[in-house]
């Protein structure tokens, strides 16, 4: 094998460019291949291109085979001289083939003549070679036309490679043609051109596309401006002079009425293009904005209503800042409460001077407790807004003239694609509701003292009262005793009656004084059935008397929290004023029901009596000492006490009655979870 020229690795790569390699047979080389061998007088004509590590045979006449090692080539010796013809008249005699396989062996090379095929590159991709297994010459004119047919070869392949390439760029042309097309139909924009020799127009087909009208409409210079909105015709007109008499580029945006009547908002932009002599023309863009224009418009008109919100909300400050904390935006609100101009501020300071520092510190180490970690400076306020938290706490302001101004301030932040931009901060005025919660706690640590000091009083009054009452109460039973005719004076029975009733509200009193001082520490589980089996129990005598009818209808598994005694004098109560205050006029009972009520047991005591007239006793129904119908056990102190006992244990208590019909009460208490 000959040795490799220099530039062998570029020659190869120019003859991977024709891409022949493995190329099935082809009548046009095989026709060169045959009169080769026909003019000649050859058995074998080859045309043999020289590969890495063999040679391949594009065309082989008289030869079966289409490829043989290299190292065995002689085409491989023809193609390092390509300016020569390489002649072997008798290989059995040439030191360098005289052992070769190829002439030892099939196909027996004796004569070999090759002319090397040359690119336009000058690079010899191979040879067109003539072979025999007997010695030869040939005559000058054999081989000048040898050298002519190679030239035909490298014809052919250079037109073969062309029309490769061709085709290449056809293929990319498509798909850039397609992709631009796509490109046009989904970005809503289209290209346009005037020729301003002829005044013809040519437009891509998106343009017809937003036009609505079809590819085969004849448009014209003229009927295209009449597609625009009347208004912007000039508009459009000017833009197109300026360009053709000054040469100036236009972009403008105008309104389009298409071919079914549909307005479009669209972008026109148009250039003067001389590329080609005394070819000038107009080129430009055609695209559909309606989308952008309208959503532009929303844009605009919500940024405007935030705006006047932004602006007009005098009596809260509305404070943005960026993520370090400057502030890039300060309201009216801000400007009054504050005394800042906006101007003043606004990308000035930061939000940290607006802040008493103290109370920074202060919340940073509650924070810090809180976090477990160190909280200081802008992440004092910033903290929970960072991580999510929504986060409003009383904070003091400090004003430009150093005056305190405390806030209630809510700080959120400011979000883009999920990136924290910056932060809100709303602050309501609260130095009013400061006042009055100053005013407020005076008046409760008022209030508690006074509740102790009256506690303490009724304590002392029923307790005296109770003494000298029971005193009375024993020196009236002593007179009776040693006396017992002086009970015939109306003065003493008076005076006797008197005393009971003495002892009664000492009784009421004392009653409400224990029900104010008992705590939710006293409350256990009280089931309610027994209670009320017992009461009905123990009234039963009372409500056969009066032809009152008890029904329980309370479940076995209905417990309160509460205290016992309590609920035991709410149910007695009840019952007893039911009984009471039955009707005559017929068949009376008194109806007992308990059900849940979200967090409460509803207990209904329902009976069909009397009736109270709520629209003239109702604001009065609970107060003490107020009775709403005559009878001899009426002391207008029950109702007052059994109100006092729910609430005190949580509850409270509605009521519905009808005059003559009868009354509903609705006792609410705590329901055991």
């Amino acid at each position: 094998m000959p040795e490799l020229s220099t530039n062998e690795r570029n020659r190869l790569d120019e003859l991977d460019s024709y891409h022949i390699l493995g190329e099935i047979e082809q009548s046009d080389y095989d026709f060169i291949t045959k009169v080769a061998s026909q003019i000649c007088g050859t058995k074998i004509s080859l045309i043999s291109l020289i590969a890495e590590d063999k040679q391949w045979f594009l065309s082989h006449h008289g030869l079966e085979i289409r490829e043989t090692p290299r190292e065995f080539a002689f085409c491989s010796h023809a193609i390092n001289k390509p300016e020569d013809v390489f002649i072997i008249e008798d290989s059995r005699k040439d030191i360098r083939f005289k052992e070769n396989p190829l002439v030892t062996g099939d196909p027996n090379i004796v004569f070999y003549v090759g002319v090397s095929l040359v690119s336009e590159k000058g690079y010899p991709l191979g040879t067109l070679c003539v072979i025999d297994d007997k010695p030869k010459h040939l005559s000058t004119e054999q081989i000048e036309t040898l050298k002519m047919l190679s030239k035909q070869v490298m014809q052919v392949l250079e037109l073969r490679k062309k029309s490769i390439v061709l085709k290449e760029l056809n293929d990319k042309f498509l798909k850039t043609e397609k992709l631009f097309n796509e490109s046009q139909r989904l970005n809503k924009i289209g290209a346009w051109e005037l020729d301003l020799n002829t005044g013809i127009t040519h437009w891509t087909d998106e343009v017809y596309n937003i036009h609505e009208l079809p590819l085969d409409f004849n448009h014209n210079f003229v009927n295209a401006i009449d597609f625009y909105h009347p208004d912007d015709r000039n508009l459009i007109t000017k833009a197109l002079n300026k360009t053709l008499s000054r040469g100036i580029n236009f972009d403008v945006v105008c309104r389009l009425i298409t071919a079914k009547d549909k307005l479009k908002w669209v972008r026109v932009t148009g250039i003067k293009w001389n590329q080609i002599e005394n070819q000038p023309k107009l080129i430009g863009s055609f695209q559909d904005i309606t989308k952008i224009k309208l959503a532009k418009e929303r844009l605009d008109e919500s940024l405007a209503k935030n705006k006047a919100i932004f602006d007009a909300s005098s009596l809260v400050s509305i404070i943005i800042t960026d993520v370090s904390g400057i502030i890039t935006g300060f309201n009216k609100g801000a400007e009054l409460q504050l005394g800042y101009k906006a101007v003043e501020i606004i990308g000035k300071h930061s939000i940290e001077r607006l802040h008493s520092k103290t109370e920074i510190e202060a919340v940073g180490k509650e924070l810090s407790k809180k976090l477990n970690t160190k909280i200081e400076g802008l992440d004092v306020l910033f903290s929970n807004a960072k991580l999510g938290i929504p986060e409003t706490r009383n904070w003091t302001y400090i004003r430009k003239d150093n005056t305190d101004y405390p806030v209630l301030l809510s700080i959120s932040a400011i979000k883009r694609n999920g990136d924290i931009t910056g932060f809100l901060s709303v602050g309501r005025d609260i130095y009013k509701i400061k006042k009055v919660e100053k005013d407020l706690i005076s008046l409760l640590n008022i209030s508690e003292d006074q509740n102790g000091r009256l506690k303490n009083f009724a304590y002392i009054v029923s307790h005296n009262l109770r003494s000298h009452s029971n005193g009375i109460a024993m020196l009236l039973d002593l007179l009776k005793n040693d006396n017992p005719e002086i009970y015939e004076n109306d003065l003493i029975k008076h005076l006797q009656k008197s005393s009971y009733n003495l002892t009664d509200t000492i009784k009421h009193l004392t009653d409400v004084v224990q029900i104010n001082a008992q705590t939710k520490d006293n409350f256990i589980v009280v089931p309610l059935r027994p209670i009320i089996e017992k009461n009905c129990s123990s009234l039963l005598s009372l409500a056969k008397k009066n032809e009152v009818k008890l029904k329980n209808e309370v479940p076995d598994n209905i417990n309160v929290i509460g205290i016992t005694a309590y609920i035991d004098s709410i149910i007695l109560n009840f019952l007893t004023n039911g009984i009471k205050y039955s009707s005559k006029n017929r068949v009376s009972f008194i109806e007992i029901k308990a059900e849940l009520v979200e967090e409460f047991v509803m207990l209904t005591f329902k009976d069909n009596g009397l009736g109270i007239d709520l629209k003239k006793h109702g604001h009065q129904l609970f107060g003490i000492y107020k009775t709403f119908h005559k009878h001899e056990d009426s002391r207008g102190v029950g109702l007052f006490i059994t109100k006092n006992q729910i609430e005190s244990m949580g509850g409270h208590i509605e009521v519905e009655s009808e005059i003559n019909v009868g009354t509903t009460f609705k006792i609410f208490l705590k329901s055991k979870k």
